[in-house]
Protein backbone atom coordinates (compact mmCIF):
# COMPACT_ATOMS: atom_id res chain seq x y z
CA UNK A 1 0.00 0.00 0.00
CA UNK A 2 2.87 2.29 0.85
CA UNK A 3 4.58 1.85 -2.22
CA UNK A 4 1.47 2.47 -4.62
CA UNK A 5 1.02 5.83 -2.26
CA UNK A 6 4.53 6.43 -2.92
CA UNK A 7 4.45 5.40 -6.98
CA UNK A 8 1.02 7.87 -7.23
CA UNK A 9 2.92 10.81 -5.48
CA UNK A 10 5.86 10.29 -8.12
CA UNK A 11 3.86 10.14 -10.79
CA UNK A 12 1.71 13.14 -10.40
CA UNK A 13 4.85 14.91 -9.27
CA UNK A 14 6.28 14.38 -12.42
CA UNK A 15 3.11 15.04 -14.77
CA UNK A 16 2.58 18.19 -12.85
CA UNK A 17 6.29 19.44 -13.10
CA UNK A 18 6.62 18.54 -17.23
CA UNK A 19 5.91 22.03 -19.55
CA UNK A 20 3.38 22.20 -22.03
CA UNK A 21 3.28 24.35 -24.85
CA UNK A 22 0.57 25.27 -27.40
CA UNK A 23 -0.42 27.85 -29.77
CA UNK A 24 -3.52 28.28 -31.60
CA UNK A 25 -3.75 30.36 -35.11
CA UNK A 26 -6.85 31.81 -35.85
CA UNK A 27 -7.06 33.08 -39.59
CA UNK A 28 -9.61 34.05 -41.27
CA UNK A 29 -10.14 33.81 -45.12
CA UNK A 30 -11.48 37.39 -46.50
CA UNK A 31 -9.78 40.38 -47.45
CA UNK A 32 -8.45 41.79 -44.59
CA UNK A 33 -6.01 38.97 -45.17
CA UNK A 34 -5.11 39.99 -47.94
CA UNK A 35 -4.29 44.15 -46.91
CA UNK A 36 -2.68 42.70 -43.55
CA UNK A 37 0.46 41.27 -45.74
CA UNK A 38 2.94 43.39 -47.42
CA UNK A 39 3.98 40.79 -49.59
CA UNK A 40 2.14 37.36 -50.83
CA UNK A 41 3.42 35.42 -53.83
CA UNK A 42 4.03 31.75 -55.41
CA UNK A 43 7.11 30.21 -55.59
CA UNK A 44 9.73 27.76 -53.93
CA UNK A 45 12.59 27.29 -51.79
CA UNK A 46 16.09 27.13 -53.26
CA UNK A 47 18.27 27.01 -49.93
CA UNK A 48 18.18 27.86 -46.48
CA UNK A 49 20.70 29.09 -43.38
CA UNK A 50 20.35 29.02 -39.60
CA UNK A 51 21.11 32.73 -38.27
CA UNK A 52 21.37 33.45 -34.48
CA UNK A 53 20.02 36.79 -33.04
CA UNK A 54 21.16 38.20 -29.84
CA UNK A 55 17.68 39.55 -28.30
CA UNK A 56 17.36 42.89 -27.06
CA UNK A 57 16.88 42.51 -23.60
CA UNK A 58 20.28 43.59 -21.76
CA UNK A 59 19.07 42.67 -18.44
CA UNK A 60 18.67 38.42 -19.76
CA UNK A 61 20.15 38.40 -23.41
CA UNK A 62 19.72 35.00 -25.27
CA UNK A 63 20.93 33.94 -28.33
CA UNK A 64 17.72 33.17 -30.80
CA UNK A 65 18.29 31.15 -33.39
CA UNK A 66 16.15 31.46 -37.11
CA UNK A 67 16.42 30.45 -40.48
CA UNK A 68 16.35 32.79 -43.36
CA UNK A 69 15.02 30.92 -46.55
CA UNK A 70 15.79 31.84 -50.28
CA UNK A 71 12.53 31.83 -52.48
CA UNK A 72 12.60 32.44 -56.48
CA UNK A 73 9.05 34.04 -56.87
CA UNK A 74 7.11 32.91 -59.69
CA UNK A 75 3.71 34.66 -59.31
CA UNK A 76 3.85 37.82 -57.30
CA UNK A 77 0.55 38.87 -56.21
CA UNK A 78 1.35 41.89 -53.14
CA UNK A 79 4.63 43.41 -52.83
CA UNK A 80 7.82 44.69 -54.60
CA UNK A 81 8.77 43.24 -57.96
CA UNK A 82 11.95 40.89 -57.70
CA UNK A 83 12.38 37.47 -58.67
CA UNK A 84 13.94 36.37 -55.41
CA UNK A 85 13.26 36.77 -51.81
CA UNK A 86 14.68 35.94 -48.56
CA UNK A 87 11.90 34.95 -45.62
CA UNK A 88 13.34 35.23 -41.99
CA UNK A 89 11.35 32.63 -39.62
CA UNK A 90 11.50 30.15 -36.94
CA UNK A 91 13.99 27.76 -37.56
CA UNK A 92 13.02 24.61 -38.16
CA UNK A 93 14.57 23.55 -34.80
CA UNK A 94 12.76 25.55 -32.37
CA UNK A 95 9.06 25.41 -31.73
CA UNK A 96 6.53 25.31 -33.69
CA UNK A 97 9.29 26.37 -36.59
CA UNK A 98 8.90 26.47 -40.92
CA UNK A 99 10.73 23.84 -42.94
CA UNK A 100 10.39 24.38 -46.20
CA UNK A 101 11.15 22.08 -48.89
CA UNK A 102 13.66 22.45 -51.58
CA UNK A 103 11.49 23.40 -54.60
CA UNK A 104 8.37 22.62 -53.72
CA UNK A 105 5.55 25.40 -55.48
CA UNK A 106 4.36 27.30 -52.00
CA UNK A 107 1.63 30.19 -51.43
CA UNK A 108 3.56 32.68 -48.96
CA UNK A 109 2.02 35.51 -47.25
CA UNK A 110 4.82 37.42 -45.24
CA UNK A 111 5.35 41.20 -43.95
CA UNK A 112 7.88 43.34 -44.74
CA UNK A 113 11.33 43.58 -42.59
CA UNK A 114 13.55 46.50 -42.39
CA UNK A 115 16.54 44.58 -43.99
CA UNK A 116 16.20 45.24 -48.19
CA UNK A 117 14.70 42.51 -50.44
CA UNK A 118 13.44 39.66 -47.16
CA UNK A 119 10.27 39.79 -44.92
CA UNK A 120 9.58 38.21 -42.11
CA UNK A 121 6.93 35.36 -41.57
CA UNK A 122 5.70 34.74 -38.51
CA UNK A 123 4.25 31.91 -36.54
CA UNK A 124 0.67 31.74 -37.49
CA UNK A 125 1.04 33.67 -41.04
CA UNK A 126 -0.49 31.65 -43.73
CA UNK A 127 1.81 29.53 -45.89
CA UNK A 128 0.45 26.71 -48.03
CA UNK A 129 1.69 24.11 -50.27
CA UNK A 130 0.26 25.16 -54.17
CA UNK A 131 -1.91 21.45 -54.12
CA UNK A 132 -3.23 22.05 -50.76
CA UNK A 133 -4.34 26.24 -51.53
CA UNK A 134 -7.98 26.33 -49.98
CA UNK A 135 -10.46 27.59 -52.56
CA UNK A 136 -11.43 31.07 -50.44
CA UNK A 137 -7.72 32.05 -50.74
CA UNK A 138 -7.69 31.23 -54.29
CA UNK A 139 -10.93 33.32 -54.73
CA UNK A 140 -9.56 36.43 -52.68
CA UNK A 141 -6.41 36.17 -54.90
CA UNK A 142 -8.23 36.21 -58.11
CA UNK A 143 -10.75 39.06 -56.44
CA UNK A 144 -7.63 41.31 -55.33
CA UNK A 145 -6.31 40.75 -59.09
CA UNK A 146 -9.45 41.84 -60.98
CA UNK A 147 -9.50 45.05 -58.28
CA UNK A 148 -5.88 45.81 -59.34
CA UNK A 149 -7.00 45.76 -62.99
CA UNK A 150 -9.98 47.85 -62.76
CA UNK A 151 -7.66 50.28 -60.47
CA UNK A 152 -5.04 50.45 -63.31
CA UNK A 153 -8.13 51.04 -65.80
CA UNK A 154 -10.25 53.38 -64.34
CA UNK A 155 -7.04 56.12 -64.05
Amino acid sequence: MKITAYLLILFCSVIASSNSYALSCNITYDKELIDDYDVIFKGYATSSRVVYYESANETDPITIQKSITTFVIDKLYKGKNSQEINILHSSNTSFWGKNFVKNEPMLIFAKNDNIPNQVQLGLCDPNFEVHQIPQRITDLLLDFIEQKKSNVISK
